[in-house]
């Protein structure tokens, strides 16, 4: 049987803690309007201050009237983000309302600064849009707390623009350097048009319109004046990793793609696959166009003649004497002569029969791996081997000289080859890990590196020339470069 007195005692217990609870949770008690019958109306320009009345928030924002003051005098705090704070006080009476105004656009302890510096100095100055009279350095004063667009200019300078806020009571700073783009200029993802910083092929067409393939992004192009970017998603494009672009005599683009090869027309975009042609893979590497306009497709299944149209002629190690199938360089030479280069099986060449030539820089059992090939002038063969370290391959670049390949030496801290271009003033430009080569001849040669000239990076993948005389460089990860080397002699 219970306890009667225990009963009680737990019963007790029990009350007592839940008025124990209920005092815990009531701790912070509601700030409560005063009673007596004064009022002030406050306004401000901008509206919703808060006001705080003797240091008390009780959720009002202007305009309001406070209503419930007793007679006397109070302090008054208005709070509005990013102005200072207004503190006045006020004597109040009953019966009648008192009135304050106040404007934060005019209170001089709001205004703040902004304070141009630049390099180079004497840049002109847009703000907010508004060409400035001074130039830089300038400091410019009076400012309402808000934020404000800067733009700086330069002649031969890329122009930079920034948004810059301004404290109350404060001086905000804006320094930019513009980069010089007298010799050098760099376009990348954050400057300009292009969609991927990694360039993979560049050419210009029979209009000296620019075409650019990209590692990850389609193909940029002006072809119609203004840039557009044709992609897998917006156009007939297999893909958009493109390796390669070359154009045929109709000033057609071909471009080589990870997933198949397209023929881009003025109007049309056709794409050429295993699943609407006899391609062999849709890893097309290079291309290039002999005397008849047949075009030579490299794949990593094969070369193959197509005739442009419906006929595909495939060498590959299955079915003839071809001695590799992975093509990673295709180049028809002056005699109309096909030539490949091939990952790890040297430089072959065909004799449009059934002969297979093949050439190797040296008598090791590891063939070499080409990354390109071009002939000069002189129909002399250039070959551009890629570093394989653990096979003992250097790479470098040799030239084929009564039938044996020899190297020329650059004095490369890197000799991974990865892109020829022979220009119009025959000058054999060399794209490598290791910088940029301008080669005059095979003994007279200038090497450009991120060291020693304005490149942003010494991984050069490509390299094309405009009518206007300007290089223009595609890089690894770090954009498109135009050259002005008629400025630079």
């Amino acid at each position: 049987m219970i306890n009667k007195n225990y009963l009680k005692k737990s019963i007790l217990f029990i009350l007592l803690l839940f008025v124990s609870c209920d005092k815990e949770v009531s701790v912070s008690e509601p700030q409560t309007y005063e009673t007596g019958k004064a009022k002030i109306f406050i306004s401000t320009t901008p509206a919703k201050a808060t006001i705080y009345v003797d240091d008390k928030n009780f959720g009002l924002t202007t305009p309001d009237t406070v209503k419930w003051l007793s007679e006397g005098e109070h302090k008054f705090t208005l709070k509005l983000e990013p102005f200072l704070d207004f503190t006045f006080n006020a004597i109040v009476k009953n019966e009648s309302v008192t009135i304050e105004n106040y404007n934060y656009y005019t209170d001089y302890r709001n205004f703040g600064s902004i304070k141009f510096s630049s390099k180079p100095d004497s840049c002109t100055i847009y703000f907010n849009d508004s060409l400035l009279s001074f130039k830089t350095p300038y400091t410019i004063t009076n400012l309402i707390p808000a934020t404000y667009k800067v733009k700086y200019s330069y002649p031969e300078h890329r122009s930079d623009s920034t948004n810059i806020f301004v404290y109350a009571g404060k001086q905000s700073l804006v320094h930019m350097n513009l980069a010089d783009t007298t010799v050098w200029v760099t376009y990348n993802k954050d400057n300009s048009f292009i969609p991927d910083n990694t360039i993979n092929d560049i050419m210009f067409d029979d209009n000296n319109k620019m075409w650019i393939a990209t590692w990850h992004s389609g193909i940029v192009t002006n072809r119609t004046g203004a840039w557009e970017n044709l992609l897998k998603e917006n156009s007939n494009l297999p893909g958009n990793i493109v390796h390669r672009l070359k154009k045929d005599k109709l000033n057609n683009i071909w471009a080589a793609t990870y997933f198949g090869l397209a023929k881009i027309t003025k109007n049309n975009i056709i794409q050429f696959t295993t699943l609407n042609s006899k391609i062999p893979d849709n890893y097309v590497s290079d291309l290039d166009f002999d005397d008849l306009q047949n075009i030579w497709v490299g794949t990593q299944k094969g070369v193959s003649k197509f005739d442009g149209f419906e006929s595909w002629t495939t060498y590959k190690t299955s079915s003839s004497s071809i001695p590799a199938d992975f093509i990673t360089a295709v180049e028809i030479d002056l005699n109309n002569n096909l030539w490949i280069g091939t990952n790890n099986f040297n430089t072959i060449t065909f004799d449009g029969l059934s002969n297979w030539t093949s050439y190797q820089s040296d008598t090791s059992p590891i063939g070499d791996s080409v990354n390109d090939l071009l002939f000069d002038i002189n129909n002399v063969l250039w070959i551009g081997l890629t570093t394989d370290l653990k096979s003992g391959k250097y790479g470098g670049v040799y030239v084929l000289e009564n039938n044996s390949m020899k190297e020329i030496d650059l004095g490369l801290s890197n000799k991974y080859i990865k892109k020829f271009y022979y220009d119009d003033a025959n000058t054999m430009w060399i794209g490598t890990r290791g910088g940029l080569v301008e080669a005059k001849s095979m003994d007279n040669f200038k090497l450009y590196t991120s060291s020693n000239s304005k490149l942003p990076i010494n991984d050069i993948l490509c390299i094309a020339k405009d009518n206007a005389g300007n290089m223009w460089f595609g890089t690894n990860g770090r954009g498109l470069i135009k050259y002005k080397i008629w400025k630079d002699n």
